[in-house]
């Protein structure tokens, strides 16, 4: 049983360095983190303004995403219009 969990424990530390080396490279993380927005939307959630911002996320991209999981498109979002006026 020792011999089962030392294995089981240095696959898991070999996992852990392999995620850390990717993780460490920003462009990954940013196609990571896109990825999870993503997925969000196609479970039906609409990411916030600055998430749709931050990874160049268009209107049109997002209400195509939703169509293809069966979703309804989002309306032109308030937080959208607010962000790009000026005072």
């Amino acid at each position: 049983m020792d011999v089962a969990c030392s294995e089981k424990a240095a696959r898991a530390k070999r996992h852990h360095e392999y995620i850390k080396q990717y993780r460490s490279d920003p462009a990954y993380t940013a196609y990571e983190n896109k990825a999870k927005v993503f997925r969000r939307i196609a479970k039906g959630g609409v990411p916030n303004s600055n998430s749709m911002k931050k990874y160049n996320i268009t209107e049109k991209e997002l209400n195509d995403l939703r169509a293809d999981f069966g979703f309804p498109p989002v309306k032109k979002m308030m937080s959208l219009h607010l962000r790009n006026r000026t005072p």
